[in-house]
């Protein structure tokens, strides 16, 4: 199942690169601000940090906004996605 992440940012200069790791694996740098990402299937409930910086040519990478999401297998063995993001 497929959870999708957008980034939101308030300040600089296009072009915008994101960089988003998402807790299990190499970072995935894009110049596009909404991310779709699918999570391994586990057998039981796991929680995955997911993290997010921003930079243009002319800044650094922000320090990094970190948000939790924990994947489950319902009752049916389908996986669900509980996602606490602001």
């Amino acid at each position: 199942q497929s959870v999708n992440f957008t980034a939101t940012v308030t300040a600089g200069t296009a072009p915008i690169t994101y960089t988003w790791n998402f807790g299990h694996g190499a970072d995935e740098v894009t110049n596009v601000a909404t991310m779709a990402h699918s999570f391994p299937l586990t057998t039981t409930m796991h929680t995955y940090n997911v993290t997010l910086s921003a930079a243009n040519a002319c800044t650094s990478p922000t320090t990094p906004v970190a948000k939790s999401v924990t994947v489950r297998l319902s009752a049916g063995d389908l996986p669900l996605i509980d996602a606490t993001l602001t």
